[in-house]
């Protein structure tokens, strides 16, 4: 039973895969207060981070199966054979999606025009994903590819002349030139 049936308190008879287990990923990857204090006080910036969880969550939405029952035929007692087919399907916003994610990302350093048109262009991109979404996928997925809308465009803002380019972080009280006792050298 997963997060959803859980949370209503029955038992569902279809769900849908991918949005159960992005369900199940958002409730136990929540972070607690002392997480996020400990990041600050360590000066770890979560949005420099690679995006794992995002493109896991990608790739299960953009490549999924789904098992249908097909009658084979009749056994000799007259009951139906059914056999469950296996069939692959995908999604192709959130492939496009993951083009997006995946180009943008490792980006570390662009000009700040070159920055701005490609926010821009991002902006179109995720428009015109949008309007080839069936309307019950944009319902229920229309949120996830929001906030990978906008990863890619503060990752983007991030390389602006890279002021934000890599996990580098440096304290001055630490930078320094000390002298030791009975002239042992220089530290």
């Amino acid at each position: 039973m997963g997060i959803l049936s859980k949370l209503r308190g029955a038992v569902i008879e279809q769900t849908d895969p991918a949005l159960e287990a992005y369900t199940n990923t958002a409730v136990q990857t929540r972070t607690t207060a002392s997480d996020q204090e400990t990041r600050k006080e360590k000066g770890i910036d979560i949005d420099m981070i690679d995006p794992e969880e995002v493109i896991k969550e990608l790739r299960a939405l953009a490549h999924y199966t789904i098992t249908k029952p097909v009658l084979v035929g009749f056994d000799p007692q007259h009951n139906p054979v059914i056999e469950r087919t296996v069939i692959h399907r995908s999604r192709p916003w959130a492939i496009a999606a993951l083009v997006y994610i995946d180009k943008t990302w490792p980006t570390i350093w662009m000009n700040s025009f070159e920055a701005d048109t490609m926010k821009l262009r991002i902006k179109a991109a995720f428009d015109d994903i949008r309007k080839t979404m069936p309307f019950e996928e944009k319902k229920h997925y229309g949120v996830i590819l929001k906030a990978v809308e906008n990863m890619c465009r503060a990752r983007l803002e991030d390389t602006k002349d890279g002021h934000k380019a890599l996990l580098l972080k440096v304290r001055r009280e630490e930078l320094g030139v000390h002298m030791t006792k009975n002239n042992q050298g220089v530290k």
